[in-house]
């Protein structure tokens, strides 16, 4: 059906404001007159090709145009209750579970956002050999250059989605404006005789090549998750990227669809699962998955990333940028493309999209488009990397790939590694570690307050990594103490690295302990009775106090190269006791591989031992030292 439209002259849009009647008269009539041969010609165009038009894009261009005229009559923003019958601008549908990055801001289509981006020329390739000196510019004070790059983007939808727009499918949307453009759909096998079962969000994405590589999809949800399978089975998928977790500020933000345990089996319609394995690493899980349809079976892997929040990025680019790597060795030889989703399947899936094939021209080319990628993504699926943080996050993971390169070693190569022969460029990768440290933000620690509790100004914990104390101290409540999360090679935050207490903060690291329940204390220095910022914090005899928290010492013994202890340690607010085991290093021998060997093993089969689930505390007097993997 053809829209309807109102037209809408004002008076002083005439040109050289003559207000006369006649010129009014002749205006209104030459803009109709425009209207209708647009109408006619978009008639024409959907006669010759239905599935192309999208007419509820064509009203809102229409309106757009005529209201830009109102809006620089009144100077008043846009309101985003159209005006035009039956015109529906999906950008601005509220879900009640709303995408990730998802913003009602009408105040986009403001006169002075207008002057400030449409005059914008799009960004060009940059130099990669630039690209820190490009980044350094984009991150000074003044700059917008990414912001405004990112307002240039397209986030409207650009082509028509009229088969995920049928009442049939819209319970398999997660989300009402987020929907599976028409052109480059996923088309699945029609079942059951139903022309409605070949939908599913999902769409085909093109690499840098624009050759088909991938499958950008949403997570399924209950009414399309044997759906999800079917496509997996024919689109002859080996590899499923995750980015979102089940459940996210309370949300569902996707159905489980795989089986719960390890040798459990499930079924969605004609397709039987049963999970292998599932092996549990840092920041990520990989899961081996048998997938049977008749006498056929096949193996998919499933590649869940748990640490990127919904509408946010990662804490920082090197686990997801490994994380791609280890995806990549595996999608070399695999028949069929990969296949990413997050929850909406936009926001968190293109940025990985982007990383994954970006980060190849990162290493064999000279330049790179990062905006002229994205741009290319939104073609193939509406709001690929949908808000500016992941837009900016983007460019970071170019930057550290571009710094760090590959610097994986295999552990089959550690015992032919020679160490002096790799000096100058391990050398090298510090100095590199040295830049990206520098990237890091702690507004907190410079605070006066806090300045105070910090053994070297320099050396303090990034603000998003850092745990908050929660019990109230007595000498101070502040919830600030140089400490951070650590994650291991298999454990998410296994570790809280801080500094040896000061004599003002013996306190905080108490509650440090008792707020996380940490059932062991690695220390790695030695007290120095000429420091006397280096304080013993434990008991001399059976138990002391430290402001509000009371340490009890219950057992004490030398086992060669550390010591070990046992306290019991109690809270005066809370009379519930805490455990904790304590290994003291005897000494720090850089030159003694072997002597922190035995600490780990044996600090490790301490946690095993005793069931230890909470981050261990590991400390020297820089917090800086020490790193495990295990």
């Amino acid at each position: 059906m053809i829209p309807s439209f109102t037209t809408f002259i004002p008076v002083n849009a005439v040109v050289g404001g003559d207000s006369s009647p006649v010129t009014i008269a002749v205006t209104a009539t030459l803009s109709v007159l425009v209207v209708l041969l647009i109408i006619l010609a978009a008639v024409i165009i959907k006669e010759v090709n239905k599935t192309i038009i999208d007419w509820q894009m064509i009203e809102f261009v229409f309106y757009s145009k005529f209201a830009s005229v109102r809006r620089r009559e009144k100077k008043k923003p846009l309101t985003t209750d159209y005006e035009i019958s039956g015109a529906t601008n999906n950008s601005y549908i509220k879900d009640v579970n709303e995408p990730e990055g998802f913003s009602k801001n009408a105040e986009e289509t403001e006169e002075e956002d207008e002057a400030l981006y449409t005059n914008l020329e799009k960004p060009v390739s940059i130099l990669i050999a630039d690209l820190e000196k490009y980044m350094r510019d984009c991150e000074s004070s003044n700059s917008r250059k990414l912001e405004q790059q990112f307002k240039l983007l397209n986030g409207d939808r650009q082509f028509a989605s009229h088969v995920g727009d049928k009442e049939q499918n819209k319970t398999k949307n997660r989300f009402k404006n987020m929907i599976a453009y028409d052109h480059s759909r996923v088309v699945l096998d029609i079942i059951d005789g139903d022309p409605d079962s070949d939908y599913y969000n999902a769409n085909y994405v093109k690499n840098i090549e624009s050759e088909v590589a991938f499958i950008a999809s949403q997570g399924p949800n209950k009414a399309s998750v044997g759906d999800f399978w079917r496509m997996v089975w024919r689109e002859n998928v080996c590899n499923i990227v995750m980015l979102t977790n089940l459940i996210e500020d309370g949300k569902d933000r996707c159905i489980q669809y795989w089986p719960p345990t390890v040798g459990a089996t499930k079924r969605f319609g004609e397709i039987k699962l049963q999970l292998e394995s599932d092996e549990q690493f840092g920041d990520y899980n990989i899961r081996e998955l048998q997938v049977k349809l008749g006498e056929n079976v096949r193996t998919v892997t499933n590649w869940h990333f748990k640490t990127w929040p919904d509408k946010d990025v990662p804490d920082q680019p090197s686990p997801l940028i490994e994380f791609a790597r280890r995806i990549k060795t595996y999608q070399k030889t695999a028949p069929g493309h990969l296949l990413v989703h997050c929850s909406a399947g936009v926001g968190r899936t293109g940025t990985f999209i982007a990383l994954y094939t970006l980060m190849d021209v990162i290493e064999t080319d000279t330049k790179i488009d990062i905006y002229g990628y994205v741009e290319r993504m939104r073609q193939d699926r509406i709001k690929m990397v949908q808000t500016e943080i992941q837009y900016k996050f983007l460019h970071e993971c170019m930057l550290e790939i571009f710094l760090t390169g590959n610097t994986k070693i295999p552990v089959k190569n550690m015992e032919s590694f020679d160490l002096q022969a790799e000096k100058e460029n391990l050398k090298r990768q510090f100095k590199v570690l040295a830049k990206l440290d520098k990237r890091s933000t702690s507004p907190h620690a410079a605070t006066p307050e806090e300045s105070e509790k910090s053994r070297y100004p320099k050396i303090v914990p990034v603000d998003k990594r850092r745990p908050f104390l929660q019990t109230p101290g007595k000498t101070s409540n502040s919830n600030y103490i140089n400490a951070c999360f650590v994650t291991s090679y298999r454990k998410k935050d296994a570790f809280i690295a801080t500094q040896s207490p000061l004599p003002n903060t013996v306190e905080d690291f108490w509650r440090l302990v008792y707020d996380w329940k940490c059932p062991l204390i690695v220390m790695l220095n030695q007290l120095d009775p000429r420091d006397k910022t280096c304080c013993k914090y434990w008991p001399e005899n059976v138990s002391s106090r430290f402001g509000n928290m009371t340490v009890m010492l219950k057992e004490e013994k030398n086992v060669g190269i550390y010591v070990q202890r046992q306290f019991e340690l109690i809270d005066a607010f809370n009379q519930e006791p805490r455990f904790v085991h304590h290994m003291q290093l005897n000494s720090w021998d850089e030159r003694n591989q072997q002597d922190l060997t035995i600490l780990i093993h044996d600090m490790e089969k301490i946690q095993q031992d005793y069931s230890m689930v909470a981050p261990a505390v590991i400390h020297c007097m820089m917090s800086t030292i020490f790193a495990i993997n295990y």
